[in-house]
């Protein structure tokens, strides 16, 4: 069983796809839901900052708001159980370990956006993404989502 699940989220479609089915998780283990949206204080190829760093901060903190209270009116079932949103600067594959460590997450459940970022920005494949995070993995592509087929779990 799976007490402390956690969905990291970047509002892409993907995410906002795979969401409707971490609730049927959720649901069905009678969990706790942790919702993850990580972001970077850095903008530009060159990675420089531009404009300061707290008015950045506050308004992606405030954009994340926003779609968080997006998602509770677009899911109201999700009042039926514990859930937790959390914004954090860093990078996303950094942000969910601290998480798991932090929470005691039982699952990690990952759109197929956040698998892409993870593939890209650290070499990650499916096969090595719970030796990464040290608790199962749940990988929800696209495809899944729309023809409601069974999903990979590593």
């Amino acid at each position: 069983m799976f007490k402390r699940i956690i969905f990291p989220t970047d509002f892409s479609e993907s995410s906002a796809k795979a969401f409707s089915y971490v609730l049927d998780v959720v649901r069905s283990h009678q969990s706790e839901l942790i919702i993850l949206y990580t972001y970077r204080l850095i903008s530009g190829a060159d990675g420089r900052y531009y404009g300061n760093k707290i008015s950045i901060k506050r308004e992606r903190e405030e954009e994340a708001n926003k779609q968080f209270e997006q998602l509770k009116q677009c899911y109201p079932e999700l009042s039926d159980f514990e859930h937790h949103f959390l914004t954090e600067v860093g990078f996303v594959s950094d942000r969910i370990s601290l998480a798991v460590e932090r929470f005691n997450i039982d699952l990690v459940v990952l759109s197929e956006s956040i698998q892409q970022q993870l593939k890209e920005k650290w070499e990650m494949s499916d096969e090595n993404l719970p030796g990464r995070f040290h608790c199962p993995v749940l990988l929800v592509p696209s495809e899944v989502v729309n023809e409601q087929e069974t999903v990979k779990v590593g």
